[in-house]
């Protein structure tokens, strides 16, 4: 009895598993599509002519920093969007990759767990490869948020703002946490292997 109660709690976690990889799989092909529609973009406003992206006698602007700060801009005058556009063009173009990357590694992960070989050898690297992009993003991210703002105040002419940088503490410890995450995992993977090869 024990044992089918088992079986059917790892066959409802397999089947938990197979339903995340579909959805992670979708999250990897929406990025990749993502990636190519802003670089697209991006190649596209480079490629236009500058007035085409020109305001004139523009009375206010709406502009938010994150979900906190809401803020407007009067008696702007003449405003060109393309160097604001192409930036916000390219940053998406930049970040979408990582997230991909990310969801590509948890869904090679999720297919392990599907076909039950949760501490296969390669979930080991999958999760170190995991953990060395929340790293970088934690930096990138910020580099890239940072040269956006710098883009749009230069463009709109805002006084008096400026920009601070600072690495993600959250992705960073996150990035870390997976890297020791990795660690176990390759030590399960081992021992997995020692159990194997006494059977």
């Amino acid at each position: 009895m024990k044992d089918g109660a088992k079986m059917n709690k790892q066959d409802r976690f397999k089947g938990l598993a197979g339903i995340l990889y579909v959805i992670i799989k979708v999250f990897f092909w929406a990025a990749i599509i993502f990636t190519a529609a802003f670089a697209l973009g991006a190649l596209l406003t480079v490629l236009s002519p500058n007035d085409l992206m020109k305001v004139a006698n523009t009375e206010s602007l709406r502009l938010s920093l994150g979900s906190t700060i809401k803020f407007t801009i009067d008696n702007l005058g003449n405003l060109d969007f393309k160097p604001v556009l192409l930036a916000i063009l390219i940053s998406c173009a930049v970040a979408f990759p990582l997230f991909a990357a990310i969801c590509w590694q948890v869904a090679g992960i999720l297919k392990t767990v599907k076909e039950d070989k949760p501490f296969a050898e390669e979930n080991a690297k999958r999760l170190m490869i995991i953990g060395i992009l929340l790293i970088n993003a934690s930096w990138i991210l910020q580099v890239i948020e940072a040269v956006t703002a710098s883009v749009a105040i230069t463009a709109f002419s805002i006084p008096n703002i400026s920009i601070a940088f600072n690495i993600d503490l959250t992705m960073l410890f996150m990035g870390l946490l997976v890297l020791i995450l990795a660690g176990v995992f390759k030590y399960g993977s081992y021992l997995q292997g020692e159990y194997d090869a006494t059977l």
